[in-house]
C-alpha cells in the first residue's frame, strides 16, 4: 500500500470513528445532531454537497474492500539465506540462467522458461523448440538434470520439478550470430 493509500485510510479511519462516536451519541439521546441535519438538508446545495461526500465516502469504501479482497501477489523471488546474511535472488535472474544453460545444449532453437514458487519450492517450466536431429526423451532428461544441477550450483536452491514442453521441432538449421 502506497502512501497516498495510507493517508486516505487514515481520513476515511477518522472520519469513520467520528461518524460512529455521533451515531452513538444520538442513539443516547442527543438529538442536536439529528435536528441541525435536519435543517442542513432543506438547502439544494448542501444536499449536493452531503452527497457528493457519500459518494467519495463509497467509492474509498470500494477501494479499500477491493484491495482486502484481492489474492495477494505471487512473491517473485528467493531469499537465500547464509552465515553472513540473507541474499535476495529475482525468479527472472532463475529464468535468466535456465535459458542460458539451456541455450548451450545440442539442438535447442527457441526457449522460454518460467520459474514459480509453490509451496516454497521451485518449479521450472521450459517451452522450448529443437531441432529434427535431436532425441526428445533423452534431451529432455538431460534438460533437466543439467537445470538441476546448475540452479543448484549457481543460485544454490533445489529445484523440486523441472517440466519441459517441446513445443515444436523444427527442420530449419540453426542460425549463427552475425558480426
Amino acid at each position: 500500500m502506497g502512501v497516498f493509500d495510507r493517508v486516505v485510510l487514515t481520513i476515511f479511519a477518522l472520519s469513520n470513528a467520528l461518524l460512529s462516536a455521533l451515531l452513538l451519541a444520538v442513539l443516547l439521546g442527543w438529538t442536536a445532531p439529528l435536528l441541525y441535519l435536519g435543517s442542513y438538508l432543506q438547502e439544494p446545495r448542501d444536499q449536493w454537497l452531503l452527497g457528493s461526500l457519500a459518494a467519495i465516502m463509497l467509492a474509498v469504501s470500494s477501494r479499500f474492500l477491493y484491495y482486502g479482497m484481492r489474492r495477494p501477489r505471487q512473491r517473485r523471488s528467493l531469499v537465500h539465506e547464509g552465515p553472513l546474511g540473507e541474499t535476495t535472488i529475482s525468479l527472472g535472474a532463475v529464468e535468466s540462467l535456465v535459458a542460458k544453460v539451456v541455450r548451450q545444449l545440442r539442438g535447442v532453437r527457441e526457449i522460454r522458461p518460467r520459474v514459480h514458487l509453490l509451496d516454497g519450492n521451485v518449479h521450472v517450466f521450459i517451452r522450448a523448440v529443437v531441432g529434427s536431429d535431436v532425441c526428445v526423451p533423452e534431451w529432455s532428461e538431460e534438460v533437466q538434470r543439467t537445470v538441476r544441477n546448475q540452479v543448484r550450483t549457481i543460485v544454490g536452491v533445489d529445484v523440486a520439478q523441472v517440466r519441459v514442453l517441446v513445443s515444436n521441432i523444427s527442420s530449419e538449421p540453426r542460425r549463427g550470430r552475425l558480426e
